[in-house]
């Protein structure tokens, strides 16, 4: 079963190589940057138990919500879906305004209905799909049936992902770090759900002192320089096994 929501960072083509890289040893695989969900609940199909931790309330509302009570998110999704009066102006007032409502639920659902109407699969920004092609009755009944007994999600109050890296202490660590991206523009851009911004390098003096743990990042020869002592397999859009001169993507083991 595939996860409801579009793109953030999905890297559910990693799937298959994750699993063959993961000894079956580890029982829990702790997920820190947790948020679409896409790799992990492929993760639990395939029979691992997963816990991924986010510090942003939106991810929380949603997963808590459609883990715990799928039935009642489905049900506010499809009021706000099959409001007569949901149409552009809506979709920018639900991107304004999405955490002010008190309901867990309805935060949930308008997390879920902005993921779907928007171009690019974002929330906090991002521009109205008019043809609403990936909100319809199909994609709203598969919140109503899913199921991933075996996923939990953990909100960690704090401002800098990276403490949730580094107090994960055991079993085993699948990171789906934001891209890398040593732009001067890109640093002045705020740091947002959808592009959250983390220092790759402490990041990678974190991860030095940790055993057992797969990143999987968007291709950057930077990173292929900074990680040149661990494993590093190269993939192309298809997820595909490639060079290192073809990658689009790329997964670094510490196994």
């Amino acid at each position: 079963m595939p996860t409801p929501l579009r793109f953030l960072n999905d890297k559910s083509g990693a799937t298959k190589i994750v699993n063959e890289l993961i000894p079956r040893e580890f029982e829990i695989i702790h997920s820190p940057f947790f948020c679409s969900g896409g790799l992990e609940v492929r993760l639990v199909e395939s029979g691992r138990k997963v816990i991924g931790y986010t510090h942003f309330h939106q991810v929380m509302d949603f997963w808590n919500s459609l883990l715990n009570n799928p039935e009642l998110l489905y049900e506010a999704s499809h009021a706000i879906a099959h409001h007569p009066f949901m149409d552009e102006k809506f979709f920018y007032n639900f991107q304004k305004e999405r955490a002010l409502y008190p309901d867990e639920h309805t935060r949930g659902a308008i997390f879920y209905v902005l993921n779907r109407l928007s171009k690019y699969g974002t929330v906090t920004y991002g521009e109205y799909m008019e043809s609403k092609k990936y909100l319809n009755d199909v994609s709203l009944s598969k919140l109503k049936s899913f199921r991933a007994p075996d996923l939990h999600v953990s909100y960690i109050e704090t401002n800098d992902v990276l403490k949730i890296v580094e107090n994960v202490t055991e079993d085993f660590l699948i990171c789906q770090p934001p891209r890398y991206s040593d732009g001067i523009l890109d640093h002045a851009t705020p740091s947002v759900l959808e592009r959250p911004k983390i220092n790759h390098e402490k990041y990678f003096e974190i991860l030095k002192n940790k055993s057992n743990w797969i990143n999987i990042y968007e291709y950057s020869p930077k990173l292929s320089e900074m990680y040149n002592d661990y494993e590093i397999i190269y993939f192309n859009k298809n997820w595909h096994k490639t060079t290192q001169e073809h990658a689009t993507e790329m997964v670094i083991a510490n196994v």
